[in-house]
């Protein structure tokens, strides 16, 4: 046997190819699963995006939005705050699913808070850990998204101006957020935001003409 055989009578480059060959193969079975999970969860929101455009009131529709966004970003909790008129800046009406709130006022954001401005700044998915050094050392709203468990704030921002924020706590499956995470998110809070925009000047538009 040549001294460049193993004992399975292949080559030292046969073996490394084969290996090679079966990461490769491994890989692609793992990207395709991917890219089929990321085909499904475009699809539901395809599926809400019917749902955002039939709603005619903030409380129902801000009540399925956060079942929903617990659902596409694969998390067990959620909370959304947000402008409770056209016009306004304050973030005081809120939904939350299995996050619950220590203080009736956690969930409330001044418009001039650094965490909203540094949400805005952001204008997509923040990680709560990425907050620091832009909210202050002492910044109360985020250590109430620390005890809250919510990991990321994605801001819900309509022609330039922020109408609220979605909370998601940790992934059920202990991961990381992932870009198609970000991707699917910043999607979903676009459609969000116009879908709270037009109620809100639904609602604007009725007080007037009554």
């Amino acid at each position: 046997m040549s001294q460049y055989q193993n004992k399975a009578g292949k080559t030292p480059a046969v073996k490394v190819m084969e290996n090679l060959q079966s990461a490769l193969h491994t890989r692609l079975e793992a990207f395709l699963d991917t890219r089929q999970q990321k085909a499904e969860s475009l699809l539901k929101l395809v599926d809400v995006l019917t749902h955002l455009r039939q709603a005619d009131d903030l409380e129902i529709l801000l009540d399925e939005a956060t079942l929903t966004a617990i659902e596409l970003a694969g998390v067990s909790g959620a909370a959304i705050s947000v402008t409770e008129t056209h016009g306004s800046d304050d973030l005081t009406l809120y939904r939350h699913q299995n996050m619950e709130p220590g203080e009736p006022d956690d969930l409330i954001f001044d418009a001039e808070s650094p965490l909203l401005t540094a949400a805005r700044d952001a204008g997509g998915p923040l990680l709560v850990a990425d907050l620091v050094g832009k909210t202050g050392p002492r910044s109360r709203k985020r250590a109430v998204l620390r005890r809250l468990g919510c990991e990321m704030v994605v801001p819900l921002i309509c022609r330039g101006r922020i109408l609220g924020l979605l909370l998601l706590d940790r992934r059920t499956d202990g991961l990381p957020p992932t870009s198609d995470d970000t991707e699917l998110l910043t999607a979903y809070t676009a459609l969000l935001s116009m879908a709270i925009e037009n109620i809100q000047l639904h609602a604007t538009k009725s007080g007037r003409a009554r």
